[in-house]
This record gives C-alpha cells, sequence and structure tokens, in this order.
C-alpha cells in the first residue's frame, strides 16, 4: 500500500475511492472496503482510501467522549495495509479544511487533484461543509463524471455496526460485545514503564504499561483476560485497569498485566494488550492478602476462558 500525504501530485490509475474517519476499522468498514477493491478490480483501477487525521471530532469538539480514539494513525494504517487496499491518502484536518463545502471537496480534491473515476459510499456517509448547493453527493459527483456506487448498512440485530456503538460497549466494558462489531479483538499498545512491583510482591508479577496515544479509548475500569503480545509472541493474561484501590492511595489509573508462563525483562519495551473478556469491576480489599486470593482466582478464570479461544 501506497501512503500519499495530502492529495497533490498524485499518479493513480483509474482510482476508485471511499472517503472516512475509519475509526476501529470495523466490520462496516470492511464492507465499504471490498466494495472499493471490486470496482477497481473491474476498471483496472487503484483502491484508494482517504481518511483523516487528525480524527476530526479531536478538531471540533474536543471535549465530546467521541472524541476518542479506536485506533490510532498507525493502527488504522495497518489494519488497511492488510485489506490489501492500493493507495491510501491521510488528508490533515483542520478548521479551514472542515469549511470546505461538499460540492467544492468533489470537485477540486476528488476530480481535479485525484482523478476518482468512481465513489462508493456508506449509508451513513457524509463529508464537507453545508452540502452541495441544494444536490447530492451522489448528484454532484455524477455531474462531475464520477460514478457512484453504494452500500448497505451491516447491521448486528436490529442495529447498524458503527464506531459510536462501538466506543458505547467499551465504556460499559462489553469488550466481546465490542469485538464482535470490530470483527478483531480490541487492541492497546504502550511501553512497559517501572511499577511499585507489588504485583511481584503478592506473587503476580506485572508489567506496568504506559499508553503510547493518550486520546486511545480506555474500556471500563475492571479485570480482564487479555492476549499480550512481547516481541510477536503471544501470552495469555489477565489485566488490571483502573486505580487499585485496595493499593493505591493517590487513586491514579494504571494498566497492569499479569503474564502468564512469561518471565523475562521487558521494561522499556513496546507490548500490546488484546482484551478478550471483562471478568469483574473493581474493588477495595481489607488487606494484600485478600487481594492476592482474588488475583489468583482471577488468573484461574483467565486461564479457562483463554484456553477456550486458542
Amino acid at each position: 500500500m501506497i501512503i500519499h500525504k495530502g492529495y497533490e501530485r498524485l499518479k493513480i490509475e483509474k482510482p476508485v475511492v471511499a472517503i472516512g474517519v475509519f475509526d476501529g476499522l470495523h466490520r462496516g468498514h470492511l464492507e465499504l472496503i471490498d466494495k472499493v477493491k471490486a470496482c477497481a478490480g473491474k476498471i483496472g483501477g487503484e483502491s484508494v482510501i482517504i481518511t483523516f487525521d487528525p480524527h476530526p471530532r479531536t478538531v471540533l469538539d474536543p471535549g465530546n467522549r467521541d472524541s476518542f480514539l479506536l485506533t490510532t494513525l498507525d493502527e488504522k494504517i495497518s489494519l488497511i495495509e492488510k485489506q490489501g487496499v492500493d493507495d491510501m491518502i491521510i488528508v490533515n484536518f483542520t478548521l479551514e479544511f472542515s469549511r470546505i463545502r461538499s460540492s467544492d471537496f468533489i470537485n477540486d480534491v476528488l476530480k481535479e487533484k485525484i482523478g476518482a473515476s468512481c465513489l462508493i459510499i456508506g449509508y451513513d456517509h457524509r463529508f464537507g461543509n453545508s452540502g452541495v448547493y441544494g444536490e447530492s453527493i451522489e448528484t454532484c459527483a455524477k455531474r462531475l463524471g464520477i460514478e457512484v456506487e453504494h452500500v448497505d448498512s451491516v447491521t448486528e440485530g436490529q442495529m447498524p455496526v458503527s464506531s459510536s456503538s462501538i466506543r458505547e460497549m467499551l465504556v460499559k466494558g462489553d469488550v466481546g460485545a465490542a469485538n464482535d462489531l470490530l470483527g478483531y479483538a480490541y487492541t492497546m499498545s504502550g511501553r512497559v514503564v517501572p511499577g511499585r512491583k507489588l504485583g511481584k510482591q503478592l506473587g503476580f508479577p506485572t508489567a506496568n504499561i504506559g499508553l503510547k496515544e493518550q486520546l486511545k479509548l480506555l474500556p471500563s475500569d475492571g479485570v480482564y483476560a487479555v492476549n499480550i503480545f512481547v516481541e510477536g509472541k503471544r501470552y495469555n493474561g489477565v489485566l488490571s485497569l483502573g486505580n487499585n484501590p485496595t493499593v493505591n492511595v493517590s487513586g491514579t489509573k494504571s494498566m497492569e498485566a499479569h503474564i502468564f508462563d512469561f518471565d523475562g525483562d521487558i521494561y522499556g519495551k513496546n507490548i500490546s494488550v488484546s482484551f478478550i473478556s471483562r471478568l469483574r469491576g473493581l474493588r477495595k480489599f481489607n488487606d494484600t492478602n485478600e487481594l492476592a486470593a482474588q488475583i489468583a482466582r482471577d488468573k484461574a478464570a483467565a486461564d479457562q476462558l483463554l484456553k477456550g479461544t486458542e
């Protein structure tokens, strides 16, 4: 996949284009991408995904919970590349860019700069500011010689699969349901940083994970069964996310993972954690002995659950 920063001086053969934030790259997005690739194959063209960085909501409404990311830019690039897309155009999203009319974007960018042959749009498509002078996006594109094809929504039950619904599930701690909509396990990455080593004292050494991306959405506080990836190798584990009320007097939030069947020095290394299932919420125990006993139960529950997913 060729990555383009902006849309100047592009040389793309018969581009078939889809436009969106693609946060999470969920099952609905994959349906759209499949259509782009299929249409590009029919006309001997290239499949093109146009996306934005930073996420538009972080610019337009930074205090909104929906501004938190399901995927960082690096994660999004990796996920889209795995789908076999030919080109990815990353547009720098600014307040000035947000004021561009849809009609101007279609004409000046899609038609003149990119040379789009076909535009693939989803059920909830929208881009640009204040419409297209009474025309639909489809009518405007066709008037300019750009073919338009539609992709229906992908549904789970009666609801369309969407980034917003996935965020709601993660905020509730329902990572299993979120994973069903994503089509993969929700994942976070970070560097292992020094902690207070209380887990080791309790008999369960943990990796204290400092997150790379502060806008990445954290699931609800709790204890989770997880897969942990260290230098390309997958391990099972159990993770505590939250303020550890039994031993943490400061109340600061942390993410600590106990990795099963692992004994290595990983301080300073980057690891990834995929959330599989929420085991329980956090609670304060009377002492560290009670806490250690509960951790042992959590480990056993996670081990049993994760063995069933291998």
